[in-house]
């Protein structure tokens, strides 16, 4: 969407189907209904996806990520907790899966911040932590030009050891995790 108040809307009609809710009805939404399927199928919960909701508002409005601390838990809210509740549709839920799961969704998320930053910079969009950008000398104007600059280079790559980090951990733990749960975490080759 290009306007917050319709994404608002969308996001609200997700949170009222997973609720429940009246206005959330699935007639006529092939892809909710195949979700509320999966829910009961697999005994999904729905309190991540609730959250997955949640963080994704961040999306419709230009303010910047604070913080990689507040990247963290915007990725491990959506990227991994996808990551999560796909390992469940493969096999019991264990520390082990939800530890990797976390790994691979941070790994996964981190790098799709960086591979979007010049689209999300044209949108005047900043995931990239505001707080890592200063660190390296930068800021939303540096990013925002549209030019590479060393400073941006540097955060960049600062992020690209935080992504490489994670997707170590994560294959490190993929040894350790039942067989068939494993189709779950290809996205990370």
């Amino acid at each position: 969407v290009s306007q917050p108040l319709p994404g608002e809307i969308r996001m609200q009609w997700w949170t009222d189907m997973l609720e429940g809710a009246g206005h959330g009805d699935t007639e006529g939404s092939p892809v909710a209904a195949e979700l509320l399927r999966a829910i009961r199928e697999y005994r999904l919960p729905v309190g991540p996806l609730s959250r997955l909701i949640e963080e994704r508002q961040f999306d419709l409005y230009n303010d910047p990520m604070p913080s990689m601390a507040a990247l963290e838990g915007y990725v491990t809210d959506t990227s991994s907790a996808l990551f999560s509740l796909g390992a469940r549709t493969a096999a019991k839920p264990s520390e082990a899966i939800d530890h990797l799961a976390r790994h691979a969704g941070l790994a996964q998320g981190i790098a799709q911040v960086i591979a979007n930053l010049p689209r999300d910079a044209s949108r005047q969009q900043l995931f990239l932590p505001l707080q890592l950008l200063q660190q390296h000398g930068s800021g939303t104007a540096e990013v925002f030009s549209g030019k590479q600059t060393p400073n941006i280079r540097a955060a960049i790559d600062h992020l690209t050891g935080e992504a490489q980090r994670h997707l170590d951990t994560a294959f490190e733990l993929l040894a350790h995790v039942p067989p068939q749960v494993r189709p779950v975490f290809l996205p990370l080759a």
